[in-house]
């Protein structure tokens, strides 16, 4: 250890008569000097405004910066993307800047018509090294969008589709590792919408044969991406129907073809996705399948209003030949977001009702059969709860925030604190569509 302070001691020394010390105070708030390529870059967008145009960045997705670096070509260095608006029929331009040792060049711009970017997203789309540019246009009120693909080639940007949209996602439903698109769009006169499927084959994508949704496109509500059973990568898209209803259609490969795998095919086989509107499909157990809820109504207590109309969800999945295998069983109370998981020993005989206690909301889980209850929940404020469990018989099941959730559990009940703790579960909300 001494010998390590003697040395650093040296090195010290050596750097004061070397005529090396330290910079000025100013110096550590200086504005970090960027690359000289950026100066050009900017002097060359600089053109661009004194020309008429202005800054139009994306209004939606991941990507609402003005200027943004993306590799394109899979060289070593990173492509300058900028949106701008000008004047005339086309007037959203999405300008392309090649990076060429220290300085930016153009590369490449295209006009389109509307009046304003959409979103952008940056996807193997082709067969080539590099991303494409997916982007949408928004071209007025009342009118369809338009969803185009670019790919950076030697001759500039080359067009690779185009088409008309209200919704799209990005996925890879063929797992050959390079992402293809379904756009979900209007059909004419028809009442629901249908999907297309966009997938590089030879050398162009190819829109697959399009296959029905079940509601209108303006009712769509929430699009995932996830497997639908082991190897099977799907599209999950949930509609509003009808008045209080929520409809799962869910977008795959069969056989290679694209199909709805919900309606009927050839083995006669459909399944049943319409259930209550709050409920969405999602990944329950956290296994990487999408799961899919089924109400299922539980019988209300004799004489006690507050237990009607309560349920538990059965989550399954779809299989490839159009059966199902139930996963899970949960009782889920959106209102406070919080969920049970629910044993099998509990889902035939367990009915839920609930009282106030003050300020808070009890949730009790009685077994109907012998007119007891199993356990109750409810939650308090943090500065209050250990008085409140206290004078109420409860005991702290978890803590989130300033909210701590409690619990009794009946002595007679075989059901442990630690038990009770793995059944509950918060309700996660979805970061694309702020529901749960």
């Amino acid at each position: 250890m001494k010998k390590i302070l003697a040395l650093l001691l040296v090195a010290g020394l050596a750097l004061g008569l070397s005529g090396c010390f330290m910079d000025p105070a100013e110096s550590l708030y200086a504005v970090p000097l960027q690359p000289e390529s950026f100066y050009d870059l900017q002097t060359e967008i600089e053109k661009l405004i004194e020309e008429g145009a202005a800054y139009s960045p994306p209004t939606a997705g991941d990507h609402q910066q003005t200027l943004q670096m993306v590799n394109l070509d899979s060289d070593r260095e990173e492509e300058a993307v900028v949106f701008l608006k000008t004047e005339g029929d086309a007037p959203l331009c999405l300008c392309v800047f090649d990076r060429q040792g220290e300085k930016y060049t153009p590369v490449d711009q295209v006009l389109g018509a509307g009046y304003a970017f959409d979103s952008v997203f940056y996807e193997s789309i082709d067969d080539r090294p590099g991303q494409e540019i997916v982007i949408g246009r928004k071209i007025g009120e009342g009118v369809p969008l338009v969803l185009s693909v670019y790919s950076l080639r030697e001759e500039g940007l080359t067009e690779l589709m185009s088409t008309h949209y209200a919704e799209f996602v990005i996925a890879d439903l063929d797992a050959d590792g390079s992402r293809e698109i379904v756009s979900f769009r209007a059909d004419g006169d028809a009442q629901n919408g249908v999907a297309e499927y966009y997938r590089w084959a030879g050398d162009e994508l190819v829109r697959a044969k399009e296959s029905n949704l079940s509601a209108p496109v303006s009712a769509i509500k929430r699009i995932i991406k996830g497997r639908m059973c082991q190897n099977v990568p799907a599209v999950f898209v949930g509609s509003a129907f009808g008045e209080n209803l929520l409809i799962t259609d869910i977008f795959a490969l069969k056989g290679g073809v694209f199909r709805n795998m919900i309606t009927p095919d050839d083995t006669g086989f459909s399944v049943e996705t319409l259930r209550e509107y709050y409920v969405y499909s999602g990944d329950i157990d956290t296994d990487g399948l999408i799961e899919l809820p089924r109400i299922k109504p539980l019988a209300p207590i004799q004489g006690d209003p507050n237990s009607e109309n309560q349920s538990l969800i059965t989550w399954f999945n779809l299989q490839e030949n159009g059966q199902t295998a139930d996963k899970c069983v949960t009782y889920h109370n959106y209102s406070s977001g919080w969920y049970l998981l629910i044993p099998h020993w509990m889902q035939d005989m367990v009915a839920v009702t609930r009282y106030s206690l003050g300020s808070s909301q009890v949730y009790s889980f009685v077994d109907r059969t012998k007119g007891r209850e199993l356990f109750a929940l409810t939650a308090f404020n943090s500065d209050t709860a250990e008085r409140s469990m206290d004078a109420h018989g409860m005991q702290k099941l978890t803590q989130k925030g300033d909210i701590v959730y409690a619990c009794r559990i009946d002595e007679t009940v075989d059901l442990s604190l630690q038990a009770l703790r793995e059944m509950f579960c918060f309700i996660r909300m979805d970061w694309n569509t702020g529901e749960t």
